[in-house]
């Protein structure tokens, strides 16, 4: 997991990786939080 400045919009992006129900790896983007706080408070 992990939370990174968008320096060309100001926004914070998320990347996190999971294991679904069929134990199949996927990932997680999600973009235009605000503030880190926003990003990290999504994450959790």
């Amino acid at each position: 997991m992990s939370v990174s400045k968008d320096e060309a919009m100001g926004t914070w992006t998320i990347y996190s990786r999971y294991t679904n129900w069929q134990n199949k790896t996927k990932v997680l983007h999600k973009r235009g939080f605000k503030t880190k706080r926003e990003a990290l408070e999504y994450e959790r």
